[in-house]
C-alpha cells in the first residue's frame, strides 16, 4: 500500500511529498506542473505571461529527455520536439497548437517511461525500473475496480527474488498497457465530446493525448 500511494503521489504531482532531487517522477512532475502552468498564462496573460513559464517547461523538459536518452533516444527526441512546439505556441498565443503540444510531450515521456521500465525489468535492474514505473498513469478507480498496483507490487516481488523476471515483466506490461488502453478510450470519448461542444483546444489537447497513448500501446497491438 505504502508503495502505491508513493505511485499516486508521484503521478499526480501531489506538493509537499519529498523525493531525491533529480528522481525521474520528481523531473517529470516538474515538467507536467510547469507545461500546464504555461497553457493557463496563454488563456489569462497571452504570450506575455506563458513565453517565460514555457522556457521554464523547455529547461525542465530538457534534463528529463537527458534522463531518457540512453534508455529511449526517440522518446527523448519526441519531447525535444514537442517542447519546441510548446515555445512557439507560447510565443504566437496559438492555444490550440500548446494544448497539442504539451499532451504529445506528456504521452512521449509516459511512453519513454514505460520502455525504460520493461527494458530495466529484462536486465534485471530492478532498482532502476522502480524509479521509472513512478513516472506513469493510472485508470479512474470506479465503485467496481481499485487502483491497480500490479506493476508495483510485481517489482517488489522480484527484489525480494518471490517471482521471476519474465513474471513481473507480464505483470508490469498487462498493469501498463491496460492503463494507456483506458486512458486512449477516455482521450477519444473527450475528443467527441469537444467536437459536440465547439472546444477547439480541448479537441487538439485530446487528439494529441489520444495519438501519444496509441502509440505508447503500439507494438502491442501489432503483437
Amino acid at each position: 500500500m505504502r508503495a502505491l500511494l508513493a505511485a499516486v503521489c508521484a503521478a499526480l504531482a501531489v506538493p509537499g511529498v519529498v523525493a531525491a532531487a533529480g528522481s525521474p517522477w520528481e523531473q517529470a512532475a516538474e515538467l507536467r506542473r510547469l507545461l500546464a502552468d504555461a497553457e493557463k498564462a496563454l488563456i489569462v496573460g497571452g504570450p506575455a505571461e506563458a513565453q517565460p513559464v514555457a522556457r521554464r517547461a523547455l529547461s525542465a523538459g530538457r534534463v528529463l529527455a537527458v534522463s531518457l536518452r540512453a534508455g529511449d533516444p526517440q522518446a527523448a527526441a519526441r519531447i525535444d520536439e514537442g517542447l519546441g512546439k510548446v515555445a512557439a505556441a507560447a510565443g504566437s498565443g496559438d492555444g490550440r497548437a500548446l494544448a497539442a503540444a504539451r499532451a504529445s510531450v506528456w504521452t512521449a515521456v509516459l511512453g519513454g517511461a514505460y520502455r525504460v521500465v520493461v527494458a530495466a525489468v529484462e536486465a534485471g535492474d530492478v532498482a532502476a525500473a522502480q524509479a521509472w514505473l513512478l513516472v506513469r498513469e493510472f485508470r479512474t478507480p470506479t465503485r467496481f475496480s481499485r487502483p491497480a498496483a500490479d506493476a508495483t507490487l510485481a517489482l517488489e516481488r522480484l527484489a525480494a527474488g518471490e517471482v521471476t523476471a519474465a513474471s513481473a515483466l507480464a505483470a508490469v506490461q498487462g498493469d501498463l498497457l491496460d492503463t494507456y488502453q483506458a486512458r486512449l478510450r477516455a482521450a477519444l470519448e473527450a475528443a467527441d465530446a469537444a467536437v459536440e461542444r465547439g472546444f477547439a483546444t480541448r479537441l487538439a489537447g485530446e487528439t494529441a493525448l489520444a495519438a501519444g497513448y496509441a502509440r505508447i500501446l503500439l507494438d502491442a497491438y501489432r503483437e
